[in-house]
């Protein structure tokens, strides 16, 4: 048998620029994502899709994804395809400037997505991301992994800071 290598990507029939790197809509979503703004029902979805993809970008280390259009919706703009992840896992222990910045705009999170983040370990991250079995060789350095870890306290760091500043229920408000 001969082996192949390539990748697999989720299909998108329809998919929009989601326009969240213009300055008007930057703003808005950024004011959707701070504890201490108001926020509509129309607004929660949206944000919720927002602050998952900033925080999933910071552990990762994802430093390109305001770049240019590599961050989709479907044909109404209802869900969030979290594009263009190539430039991730770099060891930064606070992460690339890029997605620091992004993440420091955040003070609402899913509470799930915490919870998961908490439960991050070297072993658990390891089991998920395998290695190349022939020859074998881990798909993540063990800097790369330590970098993770150390994005992943930084983020707990900073929800537990704004949790004393806001309170829990303001912070962890998203499911």
């Amino acid at each position: 048998m001969q082996r192949l290598a390539g990748e697999a990507a989720y299909w998108i029939p329809v998919g929009r620029d989601a326009d969240l790197e213009e300055l008007e809509n930057k703003a808005r979503w950024s004011r959707w994502l701070r504890a201490d703004a108001p926020l509509l029902p129309s607004e929660r979805g949206h944000a919720t899709q927002i602050s998952a993809m900033l925080v999933f970008d910071f552990l990762v280390n994802n430093a390109d994804r305001f770049s240019g259009a590599n961050t989709l919706g479907d044909d109404r703009l209802d869900r969030l395809f979290f594009m263009d992840n190539t430039m991730s896992f770099g060891p930064e222990p606070t992460g690339h400037a890029n997605s620091l910045l992004a993440l420091l705009r955040v003070e609402r999170f899913s509470r799930r997505l915490v919870a998961a983040a908490t439960a991050f370990s070297e072993d658990r991250i390891r089991g998920a991301v395998g290695e190349e079995p022939d020859p074998p060789f881990p798909l993540l350095l063990d800097e790369e992994i330590s970098g993770v870890l150390a994005r992943r306290d930084f983020l707990m760091g900073r929800i537990a800071d704004l949790v004393v500043a806001h309170g829990a229920d303001r912070v962890l408000c998203f499911e």
